[in-house]
């Protein structure tokens, strides 16, 4: 393998690149071979974070989304962010939202739950995901209220909460209508929870995933 512009060695810049995931949830947790022959031997599909080239450096930007040794799709930094939350897998990053005409922002501090439960009605599966998230009020424009009332803060919640729950309806979507594939990973808590269901339907996982309703 070469060398950067800048003399690094490439694979050694990608490394240090993961640990910006700390910071921002527009990075994709690693994804090791292990994961990949796993993915690739249950439902067949996966996201990898995608390597490009700016003014001489190596920067992590986009995805592409792989089924059946195939690429069907490519998600930019937003759907990336929205996969993180549908997830848990955020670990930091910034919530940018509007109240009152004025910007916010919600720093995010660490994830405190994530519960999936499957449901099944006939043969139509319902996924529901429950994600809590602990969070501080980084920056706020609005000068007409109180940042240390409570009231206020429940309310700046409900905002992030709204935005981030807007963003994941979207990557729902694309998954389920562009993509129709389910890179989720819901089909592990399927299997445990209806084994017999997955048994008789992981050969067409796909269709059954992109049928689902995601809550």
């Amino acid at each position: 393998m070469g060398l950067a512009d800048d003399g690094e060695i490439p694979s050694n810049v990608i490394y240090e690149l993961k640990d910006n995931v700390n910071r921002t949830n527009k990075i994709l947790p690693p994804l090791t071979m292990g994961k990949v022959s796993s993915s690739l031997q249950s439902d067949g599909s996966f996201a990898i974070q995608a390597v490009d080239i700016r003014r001489g450096k190596l920067i992590l930007e986009g995805a592409g989304v792989i089924n059946n040794s195939k690429l069907v799709g490519v998600m930019d930094d937003e759907d990336i962010a929205a996969l993180n939350w549908l997830n848990g897998n955020v670990k930091g990053g910034i919530i940018e939202a509007v109240q009152h005409g004025k910007p916010i922002s919600v720093e995010v501090i660490k994830r405190t739950r994530r519960k999936v439960t499957t449901e099944l009605n006939g043969d139509h599966l319902t996924i529901n995901v429950k994600v809590a998230y602990t969070g501080r009020l980084s920056e706020d424009w609005y000068g007409k209220e109180n940042s240390f009332e409570e009231a206020y803060l429940k309310e700046i919640e409900r905002i992030a909460e709204d935005e981030v729950k807007k963003d994941v309806k979207k990557i729902v979507y694309k998954l389920q209508h562009e993509y129709k594939t389910g890179v989720a990973g819901f089909y592990r808590y399927l299997e445990n929870q209806h084994p017999k269901f997955w048994g008789k339907n992981k050969q067409k996982w796909d269709e059954v995933f992109s049928k689902a309703d995601i809550n």
